[in-house]
């Protein structure tokens, strides 16, 4: 009976968000604290107020309470990441770069200190976010000078988050071609990219060669 009943506020609440996403944000608000509160962090499953709402007005009536300076590496708080990353589109890029950013900067500063590898995983988990926030975001033109440097910075130094940075790279050129006020945009920064992804590319042809010429020396010694 209580997992039916549950199953029914789900669709009722689902329909709702459906219906009224963008129009009463104040009582959709209420309505998100209260549906998490019933089903809990483990259970409650937000894809659609996520879709309808966007992440900064989920954020906001559900705060992650990540501030870089805990004591307390649970992160209790911290389980909407993973809903956020599955079901977030055509949002803003600005926010991820006001919100997200300095919140993985700490966290990545925080994990070079020992027994505080969680808040690595945590600023991880934030910068798998990027690719669907560059998935149609809809201040290409305003809001990509906001995070083109730190992107060429990290794709140069991270190798844990360069895969998220270039897939979001790609996601911002392979859907924006038919848009030149965005293409323009981001042309603007072309000219930044291309060597750090020509020394990536060098890089990355010396290490395979690297491991070839190690791996063909190991079976040598094997024979021998």
């Amino acid at each position: 009976m209580c997992q039916f009943l549950g199953h029914e506020t789900d669709i009722i609440g689902e329909r709702y968000y459906i219906v009224n996403g963008g129009n009463q944000p104040d009582t959709l608000k209420g309505l998100l604290v209260s549906l998490a509160q019933l089903w809990g962090n483990n259970n409650f499953k937000f894809k659609t107020e996520v879709a309808v709402m966007g992440p900064r007005a989920v954020l906001a009536a559900m705060p992650l309470n990540i501030k870089g300076e805990e004591t307390d590496y649970k992160f209790k708080s911290s389980w909407p990441l993973p809903v956020l990353r599955d079901n977030i589109c055509r949002i803003e890029l600005e926010f991820f770069s006001e919100y997200f950013l300095p919140l993985a900067a700490k966290g990545l500063t925080r994990s070079q200190m020992i027994w505080q590898k969680t808040f690595e995983v945590i600023a991880y988990q934030i910068w798998s976010l990027l690719p669907e926030f560059c998935n149609c975001p809809t201040d290409i033109a305003t809001s990509f000078k906001s995070v083109a440097m730190i992107l060429g910075e990290q794709l140069g130094s991270r190798k844990e988050i360069k895969l998220d940075i270039l897939t979001s790279l790609r996601h911002l050129v392979a859907l924006n071609l038919e848009n030149e006020e965005n293409k323009v945009e981001l042309a603007r920064y072309s000219k930044n990219f291309l060597p750090i992804l020509f020394n990536l590319y060098t890089r990355i042809q010396l290490e395979l060669r690297s491991r070839a010429k190690a791996g063909k020396l190991g079976n040598q010694k094997a024979v021998l």
